[in-house]
């Protein structure tokens, strides 16, 4: 059950050393993995016993850390880059569903485990929203709102004129309606590059950006919101509504995120689908090769499903589908790349517990 419940990664038991390295890289980073509520990667000077109790919602005063064989292991001994699981005596009891024989385990206590643990994961979030405004200091606080200059001078043309001249301008490369079109400029994308890289180094708390990726940064907790909002507001909703009257005719919120591709951590991402109405996705570089994404056709349109189409990044250029647009992304050979993703939403619904993305 507790497999179930969590995904996790092969333990990085080794850590390598370059010229490049900074006191937050693999070396000086832990990974954290909380029973039925994902995972942080923390620096290991801020792993304290509070800091882990705060940022874990755990609620109370003891900890219990293992290692990945399961052994209990003191917090001074923790080694970086190592993952362990943060446990708490209540996890542990004989009635705990972590602990019961799975055959025991009813769907009713699966309903309220899950529904406690998904408070929990809330609480988890706004902690470390809290934490990191707490220490974190942008190195471009002007990129947190969006300003008309970052966006690419030939788009910005033909939208002012109306959002039909800017759908005009952009090149539809499916007849899934998948778009291609020059968004952010090389600038912004360089700065924004800069700017992550900066949270990265901080070693404060980073938490997966979605179920498939295990790298990169959820943007809404470290001060993007603005950003995103009025994103949606002044550009994608009014492109939306006209591309897509169904999924994009009331986007409401919003989950952007930074994923990032290496050698020797995220290199592709399996065949997905989004967990969005309307998905934005830019590449911001750095220098790469390989890496392209496929897509093959909507989940619930088979005559659509035979399409192939290959895109190829290029910074700055973004692509705008469905969430429903079926798709993965190949190898990356070499380098890093990043690209920023967003998924604009609807009204909220009741749907399934898990998510989908890259």
């Amino acid at each position: 059950f507790f497999l179930s419940m969590q995904s996790q990664r092969e333990v990085q038991s080794t850590c390598h050393t370059n010229n490049e390295h900074t006191e937050a890289d693999a070396c000086g980073v832990i990974e954290l993995i909380g029973l039925g509520v994902g995972s942080v990667r923390l620096r290991k000077s801020l792993a304290n016993k509070e800091n882990i109790l705060r940022l874990f919602a755990l609620g109370t005063s003891e900890l219990i850390l293992t290692d990945e064989n399961g052994e209990e292991i003191a917090l001074a001994n923790v080694v970086g880059g190592r993952s362990y699981h943060v446990l708490s005596p209540e996890d542990l009891k004989e009635d705990s569903p972590f602990t019961m024989d799975p055959s025991l385990v009813t769907d009713k206590m699966r309903q309220q485990l899950a529904q406690k643990l998904s408070i929990r994961m809330m609480r988890m979030q706004q902690e470390r929203i809290s934490f990191i405004q707490e220490n974190f200091r942008p190195k471009r606080p002007e990129l947190y709102t969006l300003n008309r200059k970052f966006i690419d001078p030939e788009f910005l043309r033909h939208f002012d004129q109306s959002p039909q001249k800017a759908i005009e301008f952009m090149h539809q490369e499916t007849a899934s309606k998948l778009y291609s079109f020059p968004f952010f400029t090389d600038e912004f994308c360089s700065m924004m590059i800069e700017e992550i890289e900066h949270f990265e180094v901080s070693g404060l708390p980073v938490s997966r950006p979605n179920s498939m990726n295990n790298y990169g940064v959820v943007l809404d907790e470290i001060g993007f919101t603005p950003f995103f909002t009025q994103l949606r507001e002044q550009f994608i909703s009014p492109i939306s509504e006209i591309l897509y009257p169904q999924a994009g005719r009331n986007l409401q919120g919003h989950h952007g995120f930074v994923v990032k591709y290496k050698i020797g951590e995220d290199t592709k991402l399996d065949f997905h689908y989004d967990s969005s109405e309307v998905t934005l996705n830019v590449c911001l570089g750095k220098e790469f090769t390989g890496g392209s994404l496929y897509f093959c056709g909507l989940l619930h349109d088979a005559a659509s499903q035979g399409e192939m189409f290959e895109f190829q990044h290029v910074k700055g250029r973004g692509i705008l589908h469905v969430g429903n647009h079926r798709h993965g992304a190949n190898n990356i050979t070499s380098g890093t790349r990043y690209n920023l993703i967003v998924w604009f939403k609807g009204p909220p619904r009741q749907c399934c517990n898990c998510s989908h993305g890259h």
